[in-house]
């Protein structure tokens, strides 16, 4: 099973466990994005940026339907958040669990602002501007403490296939020394 296909088998997982615990959960916005940190990874470490832009659509496209919001909305958001930590990661990478919380921390911050104010915008969900600070701070707390974890499942899962392929001498058989 290719790399792609198991990021976005575990996206729609995560994005079912999310789904679960806004349910669950009495404060509906205490809940984490599981999502956001993936593409925060594909951003960062991913080789192939066309792969990597293919993952953020379809993994912001699940989510759009996993959320019920307006078509296209979580979409637009995830291929943003994979193109800026693509650029970020080229000139500002640093490694660890206290890199990953602060950077998550930012990117959630502003894209769950966005998203409020292009509801508002909209006359969706939002009553009034004043409501960022309730809905957008929990989350964005939330989703900078499960960041950590996110990142680790998803080293554990792709980066060695990408690196045993790198190490690959060249006209060597995978498995073949």
């Amino acid at each position: 099973m290719g790399i792609g296909v198991v990021v976005i088998v575990i996206g729609a997982i995560s994005l079912e466990v999310q789904s679960l615990l806004f349910h669950v959960l009495p404060f509906h916005d205490w809940r984490p994005e599981f999502v956001l940190p993936m593409v925060l990874f594909l951003g960062l470490h991913d080789p192939s940026t066309g792969r990597g832009v293919i993952l953020s659509f379809l993994l912001g496209y699940l989510w759009d339907m996993f959320a019920g919001s307006p078509m296209g909305l979580y979409t637009f958001i995830s291929v943003t958040v994979y193109v800026i930590s693509r650029v970020v990661g080229v000139r500002i990478f640093l490694r660890g669990a206290l890199f990953h919380v602060f950077l998550t921390l930012g990117v959630t911050l502003v894209s769950s602002s966005v998203i409020v104010l292009l509801r508002f915008i909209f006359g969706q969900q939002v009553e009034e501007v004043g409501l960022l600070g309730k809905i957008v701070l929990p989350r964005v707390m939330m989703t900078a403490a499960v960041a950590p974890f996110m990142f680790k499942m998803m080293y554990q899962i792709y980066l060695p296939k990408v690196t045993r392929r790198r190490e690959e001498p060249l006209g060597v058989t995978p498995g073949i020394r």
